[in-house]
């Protein structure tokens, strides 16, 4: 055993296991497992080789060096990436098994009993099927990223997600017609709860959220462009969003404005981490507008509408005139009417709402405060921070920070 390979693997095996519980192994040119951090490391490479899987994964860096992301047709995905010391590469690290599908263990059996069919008596697929249980799930969007970080571990290159090769089950087990009935109706289960959240504005979605992540957000790898698959499955959530709100309560002007400004910034990311946070913030975004819209049922149209413009026009110079001259009233009977309904004034609202998107704009981005104050149009970075502290009692610096840990 070479001491210093062991101690590499060993090292590589521990950043990955402490986020997300998965094995390290290192291969020879010719398949062999060399050094592993995997408690069952035969058994999986004998799941590996199933499908003549691992063939394509070494017959892949005779030619070539980019990542190579490997799935089994009953849901176990593998990350390959070489080592390019030398060329060819000598030193292969497999990463995982991951499952892409939150399966029982009945479903994913299913799976191996067509390998079974396929290679009858050539793998230990009951031994295999029974070690999958504590298997983890893991989103397309982080598999992806792992690849990337993992090549930048063993290489110091910086790749992108075309530089990924994928391969599916190539030897017609056909998955879809044990999986995919499955696939279709657990995923509209959990998008019909999140939708739910959506209409109803429930605050408690958190974890809704996360168990929808695990049913729905499987890397499908035969994708030939994984980050176009990521902003078009983004869009498709952010409409449907956006039709929940409006279902809500939330006016339809509102919602088409809000969906229409996240598929832009969808369109405009060229990164698979920031499209997951732009998810996460339009639907958080969605909830709380119409949490707040059915907090608030007895505004009348007028301040209701009022409040609508603040809100979408957060990050414009507001003032009453102008507000009274949108909405076609007095300055003065604006806000008297306001003051009466809300409880507070038209300025003190604005303040409030600055204030909330200042607080999203300092826990999802790098904008320095100087920055911030200019796009939500506050005077000056010291005026920003004065109201910023009045309202929540916390520099913006010291609300990063809290957000940071």
């Amino acid at each position: 055993m070479n001491e210093g390979l062991e101690q590499k693997v060993q090292w590589i095996g521990g950043l990955f296991s402490s986020a997300d519980a998965l094995s390290v192994s290192c291969y020879d040119a010719q398949g062999a497992i060399l050094a592993t951090t995997c408690p069952q490391a035969e058994l999986m490479d004998r799941a590996i080789e199933m499908c003549e899987s691992k063939l394509s994964v070494f017959n892949h860096f005779k030619t070539a060096t980019n990542p190579y992301i490997m799935g089994l047709p009953f849901g176990l995905v593998w990350i390959a990436v070489a080592d390019k010391t030398q060329i060819p590469p000598q030193h292969i690290y497999m990463l995982g098994p991951a499952r892409s599908s939150n399966g029982s263990l009945r479903q994913i059996q299913l799976g191996l009993e067509h390998c079974e069919r396929k290679y009858p008596g050539q793998y230990p697929i009951m031994e295999i099927a029974k070690s999958l249980e504590n298997i983890q799930v893991i989103s397309g969007n982080l598999l992806y990223r792992y690849a990337l970080m993992l090549h930048y571990i063993l290489n110091e290159e910086q790749l992108t997600l075309n530089d990924i090769s994928t391969r599916t089950d190539t030897n017609n087990l056909n998955r879809k017609n044990w999986m995919k009935t499955r696939d279709r109706h657990q995923n509209y289960m959990a998008e019909q709860a999140l939708m739910q959240m959506v209409r109803e504005g429930d605050m408690n979605y958190e974890s809704a959220l996360r168990r929808a992540q695990s049913v729905g957000t499987g890397v499908q790898l035969d994708q030939s462009n994984a980050l176009r698959a990521s902003k078009d499955s983004v869009i498709i959530f952010t409409s449907n969003c956006t039709r929940a709100a409006i279902q809500g309560g939330l006016s339809p002007d509102e919602a088409f404005t809000v969906g229409d400004q996240y598929i832009q910034d969808v369109e405009n990311s060229n990164d698979l981490s920031e499209l997951t946070a732009i998810s996460h913030t339009m639907y958080e975004d969605f909830i709380k507008r119409v949490h707040k819209r059915r907090s608030n049922p007895k505004l009348s149209s007028i301040v209701q509408r009022c409040c609508d413009y603040i809100e979408m026009h957060v990050e414009e110079k507001l003032r009453i005139r102008d507000l009274a001259q949108k909405l076609g009233y007095t300055e003065y009977y604006l806000s008297k009417r306001f003051k009466k309904e809300v409880g507070v004034t038209i300025n003190t609202y604005i303040k409030y709402v600055k204030v909330e998107r200042a607080k999203l704009l300092l826990s999802t981005t790098n904008l320095d405060v100087g920055e911030i104050s200019e796009v939500l149009c506050f005077s000056s970075r010291s005026y920003l921070g004065e109201v910023f502290a009045e309202v929540t009692g916390f520099t913006p610096a010291q609300y990063r920070q809290q957000c940071r840990k």
